[in-house]
């Protein structure tokens, strides 16, 4: 983390504002740690990636969209059912809980395997929150969390080049028919406005086609990933064990 803070300035202020959240208390102050790991984790996880290597950059970039997105909703959960308890030890014991046994064998970043008070879900409780993210992460939330991240965005632009230079041609194609249509406008006048509501019909029309296209993409890199899990099955992660770090 410290090598992380030193060599990056941005990284660096992320983990300054990281560490005051979550107030003072013991477990604040682990989840507050853990916090600032994962933003540790999400800086180095394409450091051992060949610019070349996209196929494997898309792979690292969709398990940290995976990771991240579990991590978001394992803390929705906790949120949800901490009833008036502490929040940052409920959402440890989620966390802790559901950090390890994941089908895929990816663990959630950056946790902890002990905490002060209380104990990590478990039983039932553990198998119904699991179950509740694998849901989550099939359904369209998960695609629309996915192509809000600009580094999974900026990988789809590197990726498929034809397809999004195809989109912008496109754009600049029905743009200029406007202009050509509207060329004779007054200022003020009412061609004038016809001219300005049909730009802006054109903005709306190439912002759903980019986030269709995004959304397309996204499903393509996902069915390809799970195509080469099946053919390539991770090893299963061990359980959390006895607790090593406070």
């Amino acid at each position: 983390m410290i090598e992380s803070a030193v060599g990056s300035a941005q990284t660096r202020a992320s983990l300054f504002a990281a560490s005051a959240t979550h107030g003072t208390c013991i477990d604040g102050r682990i989840l507050t740690f853990s916090s600032m790991e994962v933003l540790v984790f999400v800086e180095q996880v394409l450091r051992d990636v060949p610019a070349y290597a996209l196929r494997l950059k898309g792979q690292r970039l969709l398990e940290l969209s995976r990771q991240l997105f579990r991590l978001e909703q394992v803390d929705t959960l906790a949120m949800r059912n901490a009833r008036g308890r502490d929040e940052a030890e409920v959402r440890l014991e989620y966390r802790i809980g559901l950090t390890r046994g994941w089908p895929d064998g990816l663990e959630l970043p950056g946790q902890p395997t002990h905490m002060a008070y209380g104990n990590p879900i478990r039983g039932q409780t553990l198998t119904r929150a699991r179950s509740q993210v694998l849901e989550a992460e099939a359904s369209e939330v998960f695609y629309e969390r996915l192509v809000a991240h600009d580094y999974w965005v900026d990988y789809l632009k590197e990726r498929y080049p034809d397809e999004f230079l195809a989109l912008e041609r496109d754009a600049a194609r029905r743009h200029e028919t406007v202009e050509d249509e509207y060329a004779d406008r007054e200022p003020g006048s009412d061609t004038e406005q016809r001219y300005n509501a049909a730009i802006i019909q054109l903005e709306v029309e190439r912002g759903t086609a980019r986030a269709q296209l995004l959304l397309t993409l996204s499903r393509k890199e996902v069915q390809a990933a799970g195509a080469a899990e099946a053919a390539h099955p991770r090893p299963e992660s061990p359980q959390p064990g006895p607790s090593t770090r406070q």
